[in-house]
Order: C-alpha cells, then sequence, then structure tokens
C-alpha cells in the first residue's frame, strides 16, 4: 500500500481487502499517516507540522500534544525516504538528530522513535534494546544511529557535547529534539551547506532564554531586523482536538497543575520559558505594567550599574524603594542594556533617556551603585564609575556629575548573602520588575546559579539597593517623596 493516502476511517479501515487490513495493522506509521485522529493517526495540529513545505520548520508545542511523535515520524520518512506530503533528498545517505538529554534520555526517544517504526525496515547492522536505544555496528564499534535496510542512517548526537563533534560530516536534514544551544545549532546546520537540506525543531521552549533563536526564526522586532533565512512555524496548543490520545479529564488537570508563570509555553507553545531549578521565584504577579508602577510612591530612588565590555554586557537599572524603613520593596523602574561594544559616554546617553523617559531627573537619586571595573573599558586604573560621573557631568553641561556612583559591597559572601536577601524579597512579595526590563526578567527565569552570561543584569540590580538588602537602612532617615510619571 503506497504511503500519504486519503485518511482511512473506521468503515474504510473495515471495507479493505484482508491483506491490506493486515498491512495497515502491523504498520503504525501507516496507522498514523492513514487513520483518523484518536486511533492512531495524526492530530490536526500534527498535520499542520507534517503538510507544511517549508525547508525550515520549528514546531513550538506544548507538552503533552505529540510533538515528539510527530518528530520520530519525521525521522523515519527521511530515513525510508518517502514522506506522504513533501519529497525527501537523501543523496548523501545521513542525517543528524540533536537531542537535549542524550546520555539519560537516549534510549527513551528511541522507545518513541520504535513506536513508530514500520516492520522489516532496519539493516541487518541496526539493533535496538529497551535499555539502550538504537545502535550499529561500524568499524568494530557500537554507533548510536539508526539505519535503514537501503544503508542510509540517522545519526543521533548529543546537545551537550563539544560542538567540535558536529562538524565532520554534511547531511541531507538536520532535525532537534528540543530547544538547542547556539553553539550546537550552528555547528548542525552548517553540515547542511552542501544538500541545502531542511531543519525541523520540535520542542516546548521551556529550559535556557531562547531570544537568540527566535531572532533566527522572526528576526528583530527592536531593529527591524530581518530572518536570514525563511522559516514556517508551527504552534500547537494543549487542546483536545490536538491531543486526541488523551482524556479531556487529563487536559483539565494538566492545566490545572501548571503555573500561570509557564502557562504560555506548557500549555499554549509560547516562546518564554523558565528553567527548573531557578533561583529566584519571580511570577507573573512581581510583573508591572506602567500605571501599577506609576501608582506607587518611592521614598529613594537608585541606580545599580554592571560594566561589560562586549555587546549586551553593560547593565543599567533604575529602582525605585518604597518605604522609609526595613523591610524595603522594590521596584525596578527601567532597564538599559548596551547593544554594541560601548564607551561611558554612550551608556551614560542611555542611563540619561532612561531617567528622561521615567520622568526623572539625576539630581533625584539618592545613590547609585557601579562595580570597580577598571580594565577592558578604560584602563590605566581609571574607573568605570568615575568615567560614568565624568560623562554625565558632560553631557549635562555640569562641572560634576550631581550624584556620586560608589563600588558596592565585596566581602566575602556578599554575593550569595544579596541574591539569597533578593530571593527573599520576591517571596515575601517586595521585589517588582517592570515589564519592560527584558533582560532582568529572562536573567531572573533563567538564572541557577551557573550562568555567567545571565549575572550581568542580576548583578546591576543587586548593585543599586545592595546596601539596603544587606545591611537594613543604612542611607539617612531623612527621604524625599519621588513619583515617577511616564
Amino acid at each position: 500500500m503506497s504511503r500519504g493516502r486519503p485518511i482511512l476511517t473506521a468503515a474504510g479501515l473495515d471495507a479493505l481487502p484482508p491483506k491490506q487490513q493486515a498491512q495497515v495493522a502491523r504498520d503504525p506509521l501507516l496507522q498514523y499517516e492513514l487513520l483518523e485522529a484518536g486511533r492512531g493517526g495524526m492530530s490536526p495540529g500534527q498535520e499542520d507540522l507534517h503538510r507544511d513545505d517549508g525547508i525550515n520548520r520549528l514546531c513550538r508545542a506544548a507538552n503533552q500534544v505529540g510533538k515528539t511523535h510527530a518528530l520520530c515520524a519525521e525521522i523515519h520518512w527521511q530515513g525510508l525516504g518517502s514522506h506522504p506530503f513533501r519529497r525527501i533528498g537523501r543523496r548523501l545517505g545521513a542525517s543528524y538528530c540533536i537531542l537535549k538529554d542524550f546520555e539519560s534520555g537516549y534510549h527513551e526517544f528511541c522507545g518513541k522513535l520504535r513506536a513508530l517504526q514500520p516492520p522489516d525496515v532496519l539493516h541487518p547492522s541496526c539493533e535496538y534494546s529497551v535499555s539502550s536505544g538504537y545502535s550499529v555496528l561500524d568499524k568494530g564499534h557500537r554507533r548510536r544511529w539508526i539505519m535503514y535496510k537501503d544503508g542510509y542512517r540517522v545519526e543521533f548526537k548529543s546537545g551537550t557535547q563539544d560542538p567540535m563533534a558536529l562538524e565532520s560530516a554534511t547531511v541531507d536534514a538536520v532535525f532537534f529534539d528540543e530547544p538547542p544551544k547556539p553553539a550546537h545549532w550552528g555547528a548542525a546546520r552548517a553540515r547542511l551547506s552542501v544538500s541545502n537540506g531542511p531543519t525541523l525543531i520540535a520542542m516546548t521552549p521551556i529550559g535556557r532564554p531562547l531570544g537568540w533563536l527566535r531572532k533566527e526564526v522572526e528576526g528583530d522586532p527592536e531593529t527591524g531586523e530581518a530572518p536570514r533565512e525563511t522559516w514556517r512555524q508551527v504552534v500547537i496548543p494543549l487542546t483536545p482536538a490536538n491531543a486526541p490520545h488523551r482524556t479531556p479529564e487529563s487536559i483539565v488537570a494538566q492545566v490545572a497543575r501548571t503555573s500561570a508563570w509557564e502557562r504560555g509555553q506548557r500549555i499554549e507553545g509560547g516562546w518564554d520559558g523558565v528553567t527548573p531549578g531557578r533561583r529566584f521565584a519571580l511570577e507573573d504577579r512581581h510583573i508591572v505594567d506602567d500605571a501599577q508602577r506609576d501608582a506607587r510612591t518611592y521614598s529613594q530612588i537608585r541606580i545599580g550599574v554592571d560594566y561589560g565590555e562586549a555587546a549586551g554586557r553593560t547593565a543599567i537599572y533604575v529602582i525605585g524603594v518604597c518605604g522609609r524603613r526595613p523591610p524595603y520593596t522594590y521596584v525596578v523602574l527601567g532597564e538599559y542594556i548596551s547593544q554594541e561594544r560601548t564607551v561611558p559616554a554612550e551608556d551614560a546617553r542611555g542611563l540619561l533617556r532612561m531617567l528622561s523617559a521615567l520622568g526623572l531627573r539625576l539630581e533625584q537619586v539618592r545613590a547609585a551603585y557601579g562595580d570597580m571595573n577598571s580594565a577592558g573599558k578604560l584602563g590605566g586604573g581609571y574607573s568605570c564609575n568615575e568615567a560614568m560621573e565624568d560623562s554625565l557631568a558632560l553631557q549635562m553641561h555640569q562641572s560634576r556629575c550631581p550624584v556620586a556612583f560608589e563600588v558596592p559591597s565585596k566581602r566575602r559572601g556578599s554575593v550569595a548573602l544579596g541574591e539569597g536577601r533578593m530571593a527573599h524579597a520576591i517571596i515575601e512579595n517586595r521585589w517588582f520588575v517592570h515589564e519592560s526590563c527584558v533582560s532582568l526578567l529572562a536573567s531572573f527565569r533563567h538564572y541557577t546559579g551557573r550562568e555567567e552570561d545571565l549575572k550581568h543584569a542580576l548583578d546591576a540590580a543587586r548593585y543599586g539597593v545592595a546596601d539596603l538588602l544587606l545591611e537594613g537602612a543604612t542611607s539617612a532617615a531623612r527621604s524625599t517623596v519621588v513619583n515617577v510619571s511616564v
């Protein structure tokens, strides 16, 4: 029976000759192609993905809607050279599949691939076991491949190994199970340079920040830069129609168990997710809009700066402090992130623009803190804080900066203690972030204590109120009431 025929209803299947009925019964991939959703066939969301004829496809899907099942079908179709809705290129004899959780999850992924495997399609050297998955004996070594009867193979690669391991071959197609890391993304897709073959990503966007991948697929809305390649996206939310293998009660229970913070990703297949094990429990209720930000009265306005040399490494935050004695409530009012490698004059301009947008003047700032960086950007012992003060004074046409930029406490244990007090303020609903502070929000969503690239925003915000977090009310008792207006 040829693949890609019209969907068979139960009555249509019963009307087939016994031999063809037996063929469908033995072939789970054929059932997926031909039968109705809920009876082994593809759901509407899965069918949308498979019918899309784009060379580059991204599937963003909720949890438990069969996105891996759909990816496994695409892998088999590539390996067999026959797809129900598109032409398959196989002239290079191999494709890649990049797995996020390779060491502990390979056998589980292979189990899902096995569940769709047609009968009698494997090469004699290809074996499958429940505990170790697919493997192929090649030159005396067992490789983690699946090889089909004609010798075509799909090689499984780790999404955490050295990216150089992906640069040893040219392939016909690349598949990604869950979001890749940027280095692995680039290394794997470079293997398509000869074939100009397709890429398919199937993922639920939970984990590391995916802003870089979103820009690859959709372009950069802030700069107006278009994506370098054309991408087709298919989004599969959790609905009864997209999960016909599940009961409506189980779907309702899954939605109820999912926090509002993750619902957009785990239920709707949205872009932004959180990393399991993150250090800060910031949730939707901690994110404020303009009206919520402007409704508060602030006893102090603070500035925190973390200086960096590369693009995106200098972070500046304006923070409003509520209350005249501890425990204080903190609201991060605005964010400046350097878009390119900058000098202090450019960062100073960014800070002044941010203050102006908030309806504030630098003279209203009670305290400003920046780290002790004196190399890279400037050198010669001239600190970044001194350079910031001079640049601000120059742009304000004043002889000196109206606020001194001090170095926050760097004593032993100050980072861990400061982060702990930030986390505690969040739990007690005393730390809020304006929705425009996208870098800081991403850091809160994904920082586990190990990601250096996420620390810049967190450090800058912490510096701005470090004395209040670590020592309590160390500022003068007198406070100036400041209202923020936009």
